[in-house]
């Protein structure tokens, strides 16, 4: 369990990384795709991938386990990256009217920063609970 807890932390960690640089180089330079866009793509596959790997090869003792470690963090870090995602919207919205970025821009940073959000939020509750444990 406690491997697989590092594994996916990692991941994670790589992949909300990694869509968060994506986002951030799509504002700095103004471009939709300041990189290939299927790098971010081929991370979160890949992460899906090693993550389904490492489960499978897993046994988790119990189903209190489980959840300590798996379902009450996801669930949190869901709630609170949706209300974060939501803010997304009127915050390009006013860049956009104001002129500071372009429609592919903004909605090319908005779809990146989306994962970015979840994938970081998880790595933050799952450190935060295990904490608690």
């Amino acid at each position: 369990m406690n491997i697989l807890l590092k594994i996916q932390m990692s991941c994670y960690a790589i992949t909300g990384l990694f869509c968060l640089i994506y986002a951030t180089l799509a504002l700095w330079h103004n471009t939709p795709n300041p990189m290939p866009f299927w790098i971010p793509f081929l991370l979160g596959i890949s992460t899906f991938i090693v993550i389904s790997i490492f489960r499978s090869n897993t046994t988790v003792n119990s189903t209190e386990k489980y959840k300590k470690y798996f379902t009450i963090p996801n669930m949190n870090a869901q709630s609170y990256s949706y209300w974060l995602c939501l803010l997304l919207y009127p915050f390009f919205g006013m860049l956009i009217f104001f002129g500071f970025v372009s429609y592919p821009v903004a909605f090319a940073a908005m779809g990146t920063l989306t994962g970015s959000i979840y994938l970081i939020s998880c790595i933050l509750f799952q450190s935060y609970f295990i904490g608690k444990l």
